[in-house]
């Protein structure tokens, strides 16, 4: 780029016109790939220019930390990369003059891009084992530097630890920081955070590094001296009433310190519980709902250790049940608080939290929870104040998950005259509290909920209540929805011998109860609250449940479902129609799964009816593509006159990689419709393979595309059989590209890259097996000895190379895959020297495998032992 124009091109990246920002775009690439160290010191020059614009520098500064990271795990590795090889002194440049910006009075916008790119950069360092002298600096800025230059320092530390602490979280490795490292970080913050009128932004970005710190410092928590002084520095934080944003953070601290180090929190607790009994009752909620969420992150802690880690030797310190008796009051409190009945439904409130902590509790201590909160929700039911009516019911409904039915039986068969009662409360948040807590209950005791449901005939009984209550507020009819859908799922079924048939509780209102739930979907109002989702998410499930008594209706349904999909087609083509066009193909899904072949004689016009979807919208519906399968899977045979005119659709959804969902059904499809067609279309298989081809060829292309292709792939080499040879040479390059991926082409501490390499291992391996088998069939199998070194060298590579990267089904994949080779070639291969040294090295396995004691080892020595076998019948054969 020319330096005269650079800051036009940049302002052009962000310019609304589509044309002038591809235009600006190109040139940037260009600049990139033709020069890419000249580029980077242009976008430094600009972004370190005083005179410049704010937001010039801003834009400047992001292109430099994203020509160093990417949100794609393989990508980011290589951009990583091309850091470290980057020329030292372009390197030693760059950091000093983005330090520089941290001792500078500038934008905010400026100086906090310039702590994002230092914090790459560090975290390039300190990842790839380079030095951590950029840390070091950071350290020294906060200790000895003007205020200024140590807030900025410490909001970069901040963002540096916060992307270690996620990275090395993900790996569950804890190897990036070196102790002295560490030791020099956390004396460096502990000191800024005892420091007396220290600014309160320090303050708060001193306790985030901290935070971030809490999975690190294992060795200087084991340390009784070094553990009282950071717990006496979060349990002041904690205790600075008049800097809330202090407070809070360090909260956020003591709830990390929870999670890392519950083992030692008993000593502490003395301290701690009388503080957070003040907090709780702060008039500042966020402070009141941090101290809360404290208290829940003990709840799961002590919880995780009674189910999973007790036979460990860890001990539960039965801290919440100590404390119930403070606790419980406080809570009940808390729940009473609500201001107004129009709460945000994502709003997290005081309320909220104290009914989480109720649940928690719930899971934890079980039926002991059940009479404190009892009391509580009789004092309350009834009252005058519609807030402490919600709370009770609130309550109620919160404890349903920990204690037994038995427990809890005779508390609601006698009460649910009050809960239907309360269904028809003057206020609609205790309605809406009410339909969740009958939800709850439905969820974890249906049994309870079956027995006092009466008849859906009866308005005066609960199920004749909550047919009603359908036509309530939204955020009422949601839940009433959902009440539904639990019902359904956890149906009650009985057996009749005489018919020798199963019938549920809801078949007799099935009828009644689908057309409700359908008329909800049409109501004005069912865009709020989820109202639409939520009863055809009943309606599914429903439909799902019911025994086969109901299937005669269902034929009616499905042509219902057809006619509203009809008329959408009359409307303007609006987000909204869209959703309920994808809605009532997924409810055809359903009820053309339960038909099966009773609906086959009806199934042309409905498939002609939803392929006008993918005629009309130049997206591709998924719930449409879902139903189709649904209808080609039924039709079998008889949908052969659709298939060239449903493989465009298919075509268009494989060329859309950047669509990943769409792009992955339409792979799977490719095996659940296309395949039993192969020979007839053979062109059409061709262009399948080719778009396959391309797709796999894209860059940035999803994982979970490529896992779906290679695993299609397989399949097609099945259904080709004696075929197949034709297309040999194409499989084969596509398998011996994406063989060379490694667990160490990327980030091998990362668990996502390396189950992604497990994943696609094992649909190369299966993909090679099919193809074997496929050219055993057509009598070809010669033609793939030119191949046998390739997948020789995977096998390899899974076997021997990177067997310290040990996963069991590749293992026992790769060793399928030799015996594969042994039973196509027999005695034909005795003379390759690979193949028998990774025989024997194999063989050599059993013995370790076998002293693991583990299922999964076992399963690789059933597949050794049959290895054996495949080697003694063929390798004997001349």
């Amino acid at each position: 780029m020319e330096a005269s124009n650079i800051a036009q091109v940049l302002y052009a990246t962000v310019d609304p016109n589509i044309n002038i920002r591809s235009e600006a775009e190109s040139k940037l690439k260009h600049a990139k790939e033709t020069n890419f160290v000249q580029y980077i010191n242009q976008l430094s020059n600009e972004f370190c220019k005083t005179q410049n614009d704010p937001y010039l520098r801003q834009i400047a500064g992001l292109l430099i930390k994203n020509a160093f990271a990417s949100k794609d795990n393989y990508e980011n590795e290589e951009k990583a990369r091309t850091w470290v090889n980057f020329p030292e002194d372009i390197k030693n440049e760059l950091k000093n003059s983005m330090l520089h910006l941290l001792s500078q009075q500038g934008e905010k916008v400026v100086i906090g891009t310039a702590c994002q790119i230092i914090s790459l950069i560090a975290k390039i360092e300190l990842s790839h084992n380079k030095s951590s002298e950029l840390l070091h600096k950071l350290v020294n800025n906060i200790i000895e530097k003007n205020a200024y230059t140590k807030k900025s320092s410490t909001v970069c530390l901040a963002y540096l630890t916060e992307d270690i602490a996620d990275i090395c979280n993900e790996s569950k490795t804890k190897y990036v920081f070196t102790q002295p490292d560490l030791d020099l970080i956390l004396t460096a913050i502990i000191n800024s955070l005892c420091e007396p009128g220290e600014e309160e932004s320090i303050h708060c970005a001193s306790m985030k590094v901290l935070y971030n710190l809490m999975s690190f410092i294992d060795q200087n928590f084991k340390t009784q001296v070094e553990r009282d002084i950071i717990m006496k520095t979060v349990i002041d934080g904690c205790k600075d009433s008049e800097r809330s944003t202090v407070q809070i953070a360090a909260y956020e601290c003591l709830i990390n310190i929870v999670s890392y180090f519950y083992s030692y929190l008993d000593a502490y607790m003395y301290a701690i519980g009388p503080l957070t009994w003040v907090a709780i009752e702060s008039e500042n909620e966020r402070i009141a709902i941090s101290a809360i969420e404290f208290w829940n992150t003990v709840c799961e802690e002590e919880t995780f250790i009674d189910q999973y880690e007790l036979q460990e030797g860890k001990k539960n310190h039965n801290i919440v049940k100590q404390a119930m008796v403070f606790l419980l009051p406080k809570i009940f409190n808390a729940m009473i608080t609500q201001e107004s009945e129009d709460i945000d439904i994502d709003a997290w409130t005081l309320s909220m939290a104290s009914a989480t902590f109720l649940a928690l509790s719930a899971q934890l201590l079980k039926n002991d929870i059940v009479e404190p909160v009892i009391s509580f929700v009789e004092e309350n039911f009834i009252h005058e104040d519609w807030r402490r009516r919600d709370a009770a019911v609130l309550a109620y409904g919160s404890i349903m998950e920990g204690p037994d039915t038995e427990k809890l039986k005779p508390l609601v068969e006698e009460s649910v005259g009050q809960l239907s009662e309360v269904l028809r409360d003057p206020s609609v948040s205790v309605r809406d509290t009410a339909a969740w807590t009958i939800g709850k209950i439905t969820t974890y005791h249906s049994e309870i909920i079956y027995n006092v449901l009466g008849n859906y005939n009866d308005s005066n009984s609960l199920y004749g209540i909550l047919l009603e209550r359908l036509n309530d507020y939204p955020r009422v009819a949601a839940n009433v929805c959902w009440v539904f859908n639990q019902l359904a799922a956890n149906k009650r079924s009985s057996y009749n011998k005489m018919t020798n048939s199963c019938t549920t509780e809801l078949d007799d209102s099935f009828c009644v109860l689908c057309k409700k739930l359908i008329d909800v979907t049409s109501r004005e109002d069912a865009d709020t609250r989820n109202l639409r989702e939520a009863a055809f998410n009943a309606l599914n499930v429903v439909i799902d449940n019911v025994s086969d008594n109901c299937l005669k209706y269902m034929i009616e349904l499905l042509s219902h479902m057809m006619y509203l999909l009809t008329n959408t087609y009359l409307n303007p083509l609006t987000e909204e129609v869209k959703s309920l066009q994808g809605y009532y193909c997924g409810t055809m899904q359903f009820i053309i799964n339960r038909l099966g072949n009773q609906c086959k004689p009806f199934l042309k016009p409905i498939y002609l009816s939803i392929f006008r979807l993918f005629e009309i919208r130049t997206d591709i519906c998924e719930d449409a593509l879902l139903a189709c399968s649904a209808i080609i899977n039924v039709m079998g045979e008889d949908f052969r006159e659709h298939l060239k005119t449903f493989l465009n659709v298919i075509f268009k959804g494989l060329r859309n990689v950047s669509e990943t969902s769409t792009c992955r059904i339409c792979i799977e499809m490719i095996s659940d419709i296309c395949i039993p067609w192969t020979f007839e279309f053979e062109k059409e298989m061709e262009l399948i393979l080719e778009c396959l081809w391309d797709a796999l060829k894209t860059f940035g292309v999803h994982d979970s595309i490529k896992i779906s292709i290679l695993t299609v792939l397989g399949d097609i080499a099945t259904a080709l059989n004696r075929s197949f040879s034709r297309y040999l040479n194409f499989f084969a390059n596509i398998l011996a590209e994406t063989s060379k991926i490694t667990i160490t082409s990327g980030p091998p501490e990362s668990d996502d890259w390396v189950n992604y390499v497990f994943e696609l291992r094992d649909a190369i391996l299966l993909t090679y097996s099919n193809i074997i088998y496929a050219l055993i069939d057509g009598n070809e199998i010669v033609k793939l000895k030119v191949y046998i070194t390739n997948i020789l060298d995977l096998i390899e590579l899974i076997l021997i190379k990177e067997i310290n990267h040990f996963n069991a089904q590749n293992f026992q994949n790769a060793v399928s895959l030799l015996g594969d080779l042994v039973h196509a070639y027999g005695y034909e291969l005795i003379e390759n020297s690979k193949l028998t040294d990774l025989i024997i090295s194999v063989y050599g396995k059993i013995d370790i495998l076998s002293s693991q004691g583990d299922e999964k080892c076992e399963s690789c020595v059933s597949k050794i032992k049959w290895l054996k076998r495949i080697c003694n019948a063929r390798l004997g054969q001349k």
